[in-house]
């Protein structure tokens, strides 16, 4: 990621009963009291954070929070500033609640991505 760059997260909510009503937080704070950061509700179950042009005060940690009658989960990413090219980028994805197993899948550019000699997941 660089600054101005476009910015994308997205909260998919697999399973469970629904409605589930789906709410963003930008450092424990409601996202909406956060300037320059967009949600979109595709569907039942998806919804999107992005950010157009993303600059240092969108550095931090986003966390979407699912709630339907059954109960909550969460689940958070940070935001850190760009990375330097030959460097280690470590990123990681909390999930505090939730029912096992719990199956996480990373992507890049809406490829999912796989281990590699350069490229290590751990659980």
């Amino acid at each position: 990621m660089n600054y101005g760059e476009t910015v994308q997260a997205q909260c998919t909510i697999s399973g469970g009963d629904l409605p589930v009503n789906v709410t963003w937080y930008y450092n424990g704070l409601p996202l909406e009291t956060y300037l320059g950061v967009y949600t979109e509700k595709r569907g039942n179950r998806i919804n999107n954070l992005m950010i157009d042009s993303v600059v240092g005060k969108h550095m931090g940690n986003y966390t979407c929070v699912a709630v339907n009658r059954a109960g909550i989960v969460q689940h958070s990413a940070e935001l850190r500033g760009p990375a330097v090219m030959g460097q280690d980028l470590t990123l990681t994805c909390s999930v505090p609640d939730g029912d096992l197993p719990i199956d996480i899948q990373w992507y890049f550019n809406g490829h999912a991505i796989m281990d590699t000699d350069d490229i290590s997941m751990m659980k």
